[in-house]
């Protein structure tokens, strides 16, 4: 099922990409963290620093809205005091985008949901790595990840400067008791065509 629902988006994101009135290309710098709830462990998790990269498009709903796909590699996890996760993802946010022009430039805001879909994860010790698997095991963690993004930017001629929070809703966690929601911050910077 789950599988069927990440497939089903990435075509929508195909089809979106290849119809969108303006496409271009996104890259930039994830600021990472997780809200872990587990009782048992008090250890403080710190912002991991990692990379984004992908398409961008928009559609225009009206005079300053926009429909804005994206399908966009990106790299999350979090430090812990021994070593660090990471976690990347295939991931398609969807915003409704507000553009307002200004003095020759335009400001933009935007908000929606994203799906991801996780291809990748380790933990890291000391020069150690070892591939965490994806699965239902205690050992293991959930492919899938969803939630709601919120940002904003400026936009000059075919230039776009962005920030947005990523805001992770499911857990990926298969420990009971255990929660892990991802958390990113990222900074980006866009090429439209």
């Amino acid at each position: 099922m789950k599988k069927s629902l990440f497939v089903l988006c990435m075509c929508f994101c195909f089809i979106s990409l290849s119809n969108a009135q303006r496409i271009g290309i996104k890259g930039g710098l994830n600021f990472s963290n997780s809200a872990i709830n587990d009782q048992d462990v008090t250890e403080s998790v710190k912002t991991l620093t990692n990379l984004q990269f992908g398409l961008t498009s928009d559609f225009k709903l009206g005079k300053l809205f926009y429909l804005s796909p994206e399908l966009l590699y990106s790299m999350k996890g979090y430090k812990v005091d021994v070593g660090k996760f990471m976690i990347d993802y295939i991931e398609i946010p969807v915003d409704l985008t507000f553009h307002v022009p200004l003095c020759g430039i335009s400001l933009f805001a935007q908000a929606g949901p994203y799906v991801g879909y996780g291809v990748s994860s380790k933990y890291k010790v000391g020069g150690q790595t070892t591939t965490i698997h994806f699965g239902s095991g205690t050992d293991q963690i959930k492919r899938m990840d969803f939630g709601g993004n919120i940002g904003g930017g400026i936009e000059l001629g075919k230039l776009q400067l962005g920030v947005r929070y990523e805001l992770g809703l499911y857990d990926i966690d298969n420990v009971s008791g255990t929660s892990t929601k991802n958390r990113v911050f990222s900074a980006t910077l866009a090429l439209f065509f």
